[in-house]
């Protein structure tokens, strides 16, 4: 019987940590771009490929960095400028938006594909060592943040992929035992 926990999969599934902290080392296109047509192989009902993307690199950075600004100070944050820094200073980011969907089935199963294909491009970025954190904050559901980025206000933002090359990986927070998550009927 095999080792399935030492195969190289596994050892990148487990080995994966979100990133906050990245170098200054640019993000390249053509990477994230063949790393994103091995992801969109995700399960996806009835292959509907729900997704698109918007990426954020170099100076395109400014713009979503203006998008968020705005969205903190319509919302009444005191600090639109820190969110402006903190942006601009990411060496890329990449918006996952699904298309409109009014039936909540296919929303979901929409949903579930897109995640699936985050996680694919999670791992895959992981063996090329661009790490990336998943944020999901309040501006995701803000029809104003979508408009400025010509988001549809019907389309879902499934997350914001900070992503960038980084020096240190953090420690694994502990899992819970499978065993403890399971009913088995035999």
């Amino acid at each position: 019987m095999t080792d399935i926990a030492s195969t190289p999969l596994a050892q990148t599934i487990q080995s994966r940590r979100s990133i906050k902290k990245f170098t200054d080392q640019p993000v390249d296109k053509q990477t994230i771009l063949e790393l994103l047509e091995i992801s969109k192989w995700a399960p996806d009902h009835g292959v509907r490929e729900p997704w698109r993307f918007l990426l954020f690199l170099g100076s395109g950075m400014e713009k979503l960095a203006e998008a968020l600004a705005d969205y903190q100070e319509h919302e009444g944050s005191k600090k639109p400028e820190k969110i402006r820094a903190q942006i601009s200073e990411l060496p890329g980011a990449l918006l996952v938006v699904n298309q409109a969907e009014q039936k909540v089935k296919k929303w979901e199963e929409d949903f579930g594909a897109a995640s699936t294909l985050i996680q694919n491009f999670q791992l895959l970025s992981w063996e090329q060592n661009l790490g990336m954190i998943w944020k999901t904050g309040d501006y995701i559901y803000s029809n104003r943040f979508k408009q400025s980025l010509g988001i549809d206000p019907e389309e879902t933002i499934v997350g914001m992929l900070q992503l960038g090359y980084f020096e240190k990986i953090p420690k694994a927070k502990p899992r819970t035992s499978i065993e403890e998550k399971i009913n088995i009927f035999e």
